[in-house]
């Protein structure tokens, strides 16, 4: 074929008008033509054709052939973060050390090399690269040392190298003073690691809480290890009657959580009913009223176990999202919500009718069986198996 390809090459009048008639002709595993496309352009989707089709057929060399012209344009165009799962799942350890070296050559000027690195690292871990993955956490940590602004990235890293002590005081250094997501951080990792700070940690946490800002969850963590309950409780039943109500229900599910596992139930159900009087204001008020704050309050009834107005929640939510043609997989994935929060496995009726809409009658098949519905399971079957002989001899 290469003659005959060349002779008709050759007479074309430019590489635009050879480059549409070798995009014409191609098909997986002609590599010719695969090779003389890739030589006049960078195609990804080409690339991806080949190694799919040498993995197939078994053709290791073609493989990582390809594979590493993948890696290259990933690493060009820094899409390092797409190439980490697909090389770990490769289970190659040639191609995991061109990956490994081709992300952390890049020059310390590049601002995306600390992802390049940490990605480099997880998959250097996953092949059992041990000493690899350590040089590239201290080289990562040396760069994020140098940022004299975000101090908890170095303290991530710190962790990931064993220095437990150190990424601590790292985190508590970012908590600037406050009881947030960072002292949690910190007090988790001494509880883990370094037993002997956990007091030390807590201390810090509880005398850092401030009613404004939040984290109340930490702030009651904190209270149960230094025997503060009591300081504790008066503090969060005060904040919880002078907050005031204006946001969306998120914003007070950590201080409702927190009052329940205080055992103050009655003002933990007092704030979510001013959270719902004011959530009645906004949808008649606000034409943007967003979807999900729904799913919001519905955390907040979780928290003082009001399971039938979960249940009211998430069958309009639900409902409405079959009933706009929403993607299925946004109501499927409600349903599992649902059932996870409530224990209703009654949800799993509304499954049905989006397999019927999807035409997947297989899986119809399969969830009325499992339903207890076994004359309604042969009726999927039976559209399952008229669909296939239709598809069959479209075929023929």
């Amino acid at each position: 074929m290469s003659t005959k390809l060349n002779s008709i090459l050759e007479n074309l009048h430019s590489d635009e008008a050879r480059l549409a008639f070798l995009t014409s002709i191609y098909v997986p595993g002609n590599t010719e033509v695969a090779d003389r496309i890739l030589n006049m352009r960078e195609d990804s989707s080409v690339i991806g054709k080949e190694m799919a089709h040498a993995k197939k057929t078994g053709d290791i060399s073609r493989f990582r052939y390809m594979a590493i012209k993948h890696i290259d344009y990933h690493i060009k165009h820094d899409y390092d973060i797409l190439l980490r799962d697909m090389v770990i799942n490769w289970q190659d350890p040639e191609l995991a050390d061109y990956v490994i070296t081709q992300m952390t050559s890049k020059s310390e000027e590049n601002r995306r090399l600390e992802g390049s690195l940490k990605y480099a690292t997880e998959i250097a871990q996953s092949y059992g690269k041990k000493e690899v993955a350590k040089q590239n956490l201290e080289r990562l940590l040396a760069i994020q040392e140098k940022d004299t602004k975000f101090k908890f990235p170095a303290g991530e890293t710190l962790k990931k190298l064993g220095r437990f002590s150190e990424a601590i005081d790292k985190y508590v250094e970012s908590a600037k003073g406050r009881c947030s997501g960072f002292m949690g951080d910190a007090l988790n990792i001494a509880k883990e690691h370094v037993p002997k700070r956990v007091k030390e940690i807590a201390q810090i946490g509880f005398n850092a809480y401030e009613p404004k800002t939040g984290f109340e969850n930490i702030y009651v963590e904190c209270a149960e290890i230094l025997g503060e309950i009591e300081t504790a409780e008066e503090i969060l039943v005060k904040r919880s009657k002078e907050v005031s109500v204006k946001n969306s229900p998120r914003s007070y599910a950590r201080i409702v959580e927190s009052l329940v596992k205080l055992g103050k139930n009655k003002e933990a159900k007092d704030l979510v009913r001013r959270v719902v009087k004011n959530e009645e204001k906004a949808k008649k008020s606000d034409t943007c009223y967003l979807f999900d704050r729904s799913e919001e309050l519905a955390r907040l009834y979780h928290a003082i176990g009001e399971i039938n107005l979960i249940r009211e929640i998430y069958n309009e939510r639900i409902d409405t999202q079959i009933r706009e043609g929403h993607h299925p997989s946004h109501a499927l994935n409600n349903i599992k919500k649902v059932i996870k929060l409530t224990g209703d496995t009654s949800f799993r009726e509304k499954e049905l009718g989006i397999y019927e809409r999807q035409g997947e009658y297989q899986k119809a098949t399969n969830l009325a069986n499992e339903l207890g519905k076994p004359e309604l399971a042969q009726v999927y079957n039976t559209m399952y198996k008229r669909v296939q002989e239709i598809q069959a001899s479209k075929k023929e």
